[in-house]
């Protein structure tokens, strides 16, 4: 571990983690395999696609729609919103480590 006044070297492949009283850098690209990592996130994503393409059928489906209980539509309406920011984080994961 380094500690400095400040840090003025690149981030790239670092997580950063911020407190009130300091900013940490972790290097990530040091601690896992990459490559595995990339095909685990490109597999999770995958399934991802899957459960957003499901949820977004059914909410497309006037018929479920109409005739499901309201409760049902907005607990598939909630769970097509966590799937969505769930395939924007896996993206946002690959994207840091590509």
């Amino acid at each position: 571990m380094t500690l400095t006044d400040k840090f003025d070297a690149g981030a790239e492949g670092m997580v950063t983690v911020v407190t009130p009283a300091a900013r940490g850098f972790i290097p990530m690209m040091e601690l896992i395999d990459r490559e595995k990592e990339l095909a685990r996130l490109q597999k999770e994503l995958a399934k991802n696609e899957k459960e957003v393409a499901m949820f977004q059928k059914q909410l497309d489906n006037p018929r479920f729609v109409e005739k499901a209980p309201a409760a049902l539509v907005e607990e598939t309406r909630n769970k097509l919103t966590a799937a969505k920011d769930k395939h924007n984080g896996i993206l946002q994961s690959i994207a840091a480590l590509s």
